[in-house]
Parts: C-alpha cells; structure tokens; sequence
C-alpha cells in the first residue's frame, strides 16, 4: 500500500540520519531520531520494515555507546534490542541486528572487567549462531566475539 511505502521512505530515512549523527558525534540528535524510529515501529506494529529500521538504530546506537564507554545506555540499548527481536523471532533482521549488539555489548563497559557477564553475552550469541546457522552475519559476529574472547585481537 501507499501507507508502507511511505512508512518504509520514513524509516529508512530516520535511519539514515541516524546514522549520520553518530558519525557526526551528535548524542542528542542520534536519541531525538531513535525516539522517532521507536514512535514510528509503535504506531505500526504489524510493520516489519519499520522494526527492521528500528533494530539496526538500537544497533547502531549501541555500537556508539559501547565505544563512548557508556554502560548504563549500552545495557539499556541491548535490552530492547533483546526485547523486539524476542517478539518477532521469525524476523531474520531482528536476529541479525540483535547477534550485532550482543557483539558489540562484548567491548560495552562492565562486560570488559566481569568475565561472567562476557561468558553469558558469548554464549547467548552462541546460542543465537546455533539457533541459525544459515544467517552468516550470526555466525560472523559470533566468530568475531569468540577471537575477541580469545585475545587474539
């Protein structure tokens, strides 16, 4: 329909200027346009794309936390990241940008200094890689965490 295109234009387009506030180091602007995304997947429940959009902005937001050192928004970031791909599991891009941020928690301060909690990311990942071994990006970010694990890095 006219609605989805749009929606779609809408996303990608949140997505993009998301993407380019991160690049730009504007923290404010990257959380005004993840607001957006989460508004937008709200309004449009039964849109995939939309949620596809979404989970790669919590994505890539967390990648930027966990390079900011910033703890608290990279537990927050991979919770919702967990929480909608959890509720679509049929959706390979939730589980693609969930296996992303599991990743990445790995370098999220907290998980560097408590081997426990990168034991427990590591096996979650190796979980989702066993779950779908036909998703090469899974099974990449799982290849990368357990080299990172290894210190061969």
């Amino acid at each position: 329909s006219d609605g989805a295109a749009v929606r779609l234009r809408l996303a990608k387009g949140l997505f993009n200027a998301l993407t380019h506030s991160v690049e730009e180091g504007e923290t404010g602007r990257r959380e005004a346009l993840l607001t957006e995304l989460r508004e937008l997947a709200a309004c449009h429940p039964n849109d995939a794309e939309v949620r596809a959009r979404l989970c790669r902005g919590l994505a890539t937001a967390l990648n930027t936390a966990s390079r900011a050192d910033d703890a608290a928004t990279c537990r927050e970031l991979l919770e919702a990241l967990r929480k909608l791909a959890g509720s679509h599991p049929e959706e390979e891009a939730l589980r693609e940008s969930l296996a992303i941020g599991l990743s990445d928690a790995l370098a999220c301060p907290g998980a560097e200094e408590d081997p426990e909690r990168r034991s427990e990311l590591l096996e979650e990942l190796r979980a989702l890689a066993s779950s779908h071994p036909e998703i090469e990006t899974i099974q990449a970010r799982l290849a990368s965490g357990i080299v990172a694990e290894m210190g061969l890095v």
